[in-house]
């Protein structure tokens, strides 16, 4: 049996690290279009003020925003709003420099992901299409259409590195890396060999 090489990987989170801007109302946004997007901040403004003052869970009001704008929605038809946004939209709001760290990795034969709080629909798409592969938070298919829930726990703190440990199994780490911007990659930082921390 072939012996398998130690391997270096970059964990890189996605929303403001790699990106500009909040990924998920971007994506919200694109899907139900300004005045209704607009109006759903209002409705959801009490919302807002539970998350400010930490009265509400982050995995719970993530699942109360995305079921108003989002849930009912059929599963393909949100794979297929995700893929225009990954093209339409993400190259518009990145990071030069991040993405130069990212080539960089890649050219050193590096084993790369972004690992984000974030969901499938509009990153994986942008994720595969650059070499990376996709840690993210589940979302949650019933007959076919999305219900707003959460499958699991939200990709966020030490389910970031959970996540990874789950998808690397016994492999040998030779190095980590990790970037990331805000208190849910602290985790993920800390675990790696060298983190980046708001260094884009």
């Amino acid at each position: 049996m072939e012996e398998q090489k130690p391997i270096t990987i970059a964990a890189f989170d996605f929303d403001g690290t790699i990106t500009q801007t909040d990924s998920m109302f971007g994506f919200v946004r694109y899907v139900s279009g300004k005045w209704r997007y607009r109006l759903g901040l209002i409705w959801l403004a009490p919302l807002f003020i539970k998350y400010r003052y930490k009265w509400i869970t982050p995995h719970r009001a993530k699942e109360v925003f995305l079921s108003h704008y989002l849930g009912g929605k059929t599963d393909e038809e949100l794979k297929t709003l995700g893929e225009k946004f990954s093209r339409e939209i993400i190259p518009k709001i990145l990071r030069p420099k991040a993405i130069e760290k990212l080539r960089w990795h890649q050219q050193e034969g590096h084993r790369c992901f972004v690992v984000t709080a974030s969901m499938a629909y509009w990153i994986k798409p942008w994720a595969e299409e650059n070499g990376l592969e996709f840690v993210g938070t589940r979302h949650e298919v019933a007959n076919g259409v999305f219900t707003g829930k959460i499958d699991g726990k939200n990709c966020a703190g030490p389910e970031k590195v959970n996540r990874l440990l789950e998808i690397l199994g016994n492999k040998e780490i030779e190095k980590s890396y990790a970037y990331g911007d805000t208190s849910g990659d602290k985790e993920m930082l800390e675990w790696a060999d060298e983190g980046g921390y708001r260094c884009f």
